[in-house]
């Protein structure tokens, strides 16, 4: 092409092959005029070219079409507008085609609706679905395919102008696929049991689904309820300010079919609820409140995880947790409990479970952890602190294992334990569990002791108990009786450790008396005072009294609580609660006073109540414990006196001269010391 200058006069032919020559690009003789590209099929004439190397160029009516938005079937976002027909339509149009329904931001009025497509919104302060307020009773949203998917918007139930109640998302059982990502879901309303910001009926098989950077927030009723479920994740969420549970997964089934399975709750955040923060199963093996019997044989939940969680300022427990093979793993539960004193800051009713590397702080009501009921569970490196009540209550549950854990500062009474083991457990005196506390291993715990407060409390007569290589800082020698009282006669004390106490050994009384605490096992005396009451601190703490009961026969057709009455034996003030079960026979029997003065076993009798046939005997004070080991050095020529309160027999049938610097041991069979070895 000849060259052109500025003052040239080109005709159409030269402008084309200009364009050519110097871009590359060819001008057809065709031309697009304003009008046909405003029109409704104007993005038919304009061409999109992606970004990506290699991608395909297309037209811009093909690229608008790859999502669906809400707006193209007549939906309005102002907030006032009624959008149940029309967002309905738009629904449907998705899922005929197979798109996602895009909501812009703004807010979207309607009634209930049925989902069948996937909604994707701006953002959860964006983009916000709000119930009208004429609603009727019925779920606001609710899943209509086998998969829901919503995801970056709210569903507002609008409670404080509609006076019907309402679920904000539903998912029936015939829901299989769930995707919540990062939704707000609040105001749901309650009426007639409605109110939960989403409810998951579930139908068991769930192919990986997922609930995700989502809040459950203001709610009437649960924040989240799911009761049959399998392969569920919930993580990263807030569950805040709900008028019942920040997350309640469990159900009330009596056909014992519905279930939750491997499951995982991590990382996310349970406040200010008015019940509890989480809920994973229950502990009523036959689903029925109304005569419950206390057991895990029917557990709801299985196999599942809770980890990494911090549950603050509940109603009620932090973590309500039963089931089998649970494992709850580094939470946090602060301050929970706050309108219930039966509470707790976690409670776990497991078999088979973990409670492992928790964190319990300043939880209000009856105890830091429960885990009364919990089996073969390993209870292991919590930190346990400044709870009100009990740091750790363990009652009816064999085969637990405890080690590792940090206590102090747990409960506000005088005496209150850092660690309590029961024989008998019950939800109340009148709800017996179907276990005791036997073959329990408490062992490598640390307690920093302080004020008047019991380290670990063993009572009632548990089965086969271990108390081995515990740490106590007592700061006193004062507060080492206080280390450990053990009132039964099958509990092995050995190898716990006093720490940082100053201790210069034990001072035989003028009457000649010696106390020794139950947390060591070693000791020595620098006297010459004749030992005629060489007793553990626990025997010394009942006395005279009545250390515990033994069932003999639970009887039959109680309906209530019946009376434990002590009579004879010359004393007073021995006082005990009993426990039935649900099928009305009297399980156990928990001594709330030991009472003073007994010079024998008084009888017991259990009457009231409406049924008959129960029996107990009294054990009358507390012998030497089965298998108590004590080494005993003399810095002087001391005596053992044989026939003392509690009797050192010896294969001499006398009393045992021990010269100075002379060592005994002991050990406790029977309820009474034996000689087992001396170096003299």
């Amino acid at each position: 092409m000849t060259a052109i200058t500025p003052s040239d006069t080109l005709n159409l032919g030269q402008v084309k092959e200009l364009i050519r020559s110097t871009m590359g690009a060819t001008l057809a003789d065709d031309y697009v005029t304003y009008s046909a590209l405003a029109a409704a099929d104007g993005s038919s004439l304009v061409g999109f070219t992606p970004s990506a190397t290699g991608a395909a160029t297309r037209l811009l009516q093909a690229k608008c079409a790859d999502q669906l938005s809400a707006l193209d079937y007549g939906v309005l976002n102002d907030g006032t507008t009624d959008n149940t027909t029309s967002l309905s339509a738009a629904d449907a149009a998705a899922a005929s085609l197979g798109k996602v329904l895009y909501l812009p931001a703004g807010v979207y009025l309607c009634g209930p609706l049925s989902i069948s497509s996937a909604w994707v919104g701006e953002g959860r302060d964006k983009t916000i679905i709000r119930r009208l307020p004429t609603a009727p009773t019925a779920s606001f949203l609710t899943a209509s395919s086998t998969a829901l998917s919503l995801s970056h918007l709210t569903i507002d139930g609008n409670r404080s102008t509609s006076p019907n109640g309402c679920h904000n998302i539903f998912c029936p059982s015939s829901v299989n696929e769930i995707s919540l990502r990062n939704i707000r879901s609040c105001n749901a309303k309650a009426n007639q049991g409605w109110g939960t910001g989403a409810y998951i009926e579930g139908g068991i098989e769930s192919a990986g689904s997922v609930i995700t950077d989502c809040l459950f927030t203001t709610n009437d009723s649960d924040g989240l309820s799911i009761s049959n479920i399998a392969n569920v994740t919930i993580t990263g969420s807030t569950f805040s300010g709900n008028l019942g549970n920040g997350a309640w997964l469990n159900n009330y089934d009596q056909t014992f079919t519905q279930k939750l399975l491997f499951n995982r709750v991590a990382n996310n955040h349970f406040t200010s609820n008015s019940m509890a923060g989480l809920v994973l199963g229950n502990f009523v093996q036959n689903n029925n409140f109304n005569a419950p019997v206390f057991d895990i044989g029917n557990p709801e939940a299985n196999y599942c995880t809770v980890t990494g969680n911090t549950s603050t300022e509940n109603g009620s427990y932090g973590f309500d947790l039963s089931g089998w093979a649970i494992a709850a793993i580094g939470n946090v539960s602060y301050n929970n409990a706050t309108s219930s004193a039966s509470a707790a800051g976690i409670l776990f009713n497991c078999t088979y479970g973990l409670l492992n590397n928790n964190v319990v702080y300043k939880n209000q009501g009856g105890f830091g952890i429960d885990a009364g009921g919990a089996q073969a569970c390993n209870i292991q490196g919590n930190v346990i602190t400044w709870n009100a009540g009990v740091g750790l209550n363990l009652e009816g549950g064999p085969f637990a294992r405890v080690s590792g854990n940090f206590f102090y500062h747990n409960s506000t009474d005088s005496l209150g334990e850092q660690l309590s083991l029961s024989r008998y457990g019950a939800g109340g005196y009148t709800q017996g569990f179907t276990t005791i506390s036997s073959g329990v291993d408490v062992d490598s715990n640390y307690f920093l002791m302080d004020g008047t407060r019991i380290g670990i409390y063993v009572h009632d007569n548990p089965d086969s108990v271990s108390v081995r290589n515990n740490r106590f800082f007592c700061g006193t020698t004062s507060t080492m009786p206080r280390c450990i009282y053990a009132i039964g006669n099958s509990v092995k004390i050995s190898d716990n450790a006093v720490m940082d106490t100053g201790f210069s050994g034990l001072t035989v009384g003028g009457s000649g008396g010696l106390e020794v605490p139950d947390v060591i096992q070693d000791v020595y005396v620098n006297s010459t005072t004749p030992i005629n009451d060489l007793r553990t601190s626990s025997m010394l703490l009942v006395g005279s009294g009545v250390a515990y009961c033994t069932l003999t026969n639970g009887g039959s057709g109680y309906t209530s609580q019946p009376s434990v009455i002590f009579s004879g034996g010359g004393g007073t003030g021995a006082t005990a609660a009993s426990i039935i079960s649900a099928s009305g026979a009297v399980t156990g029997i928990k001594m709330i006073s030991y009472g003073t003065g007994y010079t024998s076993a008084p009888s017991v009798s259990i009457s009231g109540g409406g049924g008959a046939g129960a029996t107990a005997t009294a054990q009358w004070k507390l012998g030497v414990p089965e298998h108590r080991s004590l080494s005993l050095l003399c810095l002087q020529a001391e005596t053992l006196v044989r026939g003392g309160a509690a009797v050192v027999e010896n294969p001499a049938l006398s009393d045992i001269n021990i010269p100075a610097n002379g060592v005994v041991n002991l050990i406790g069979y029977f309820g009474q010391w034996y000689l087992k070895a001396k170096n003299f």
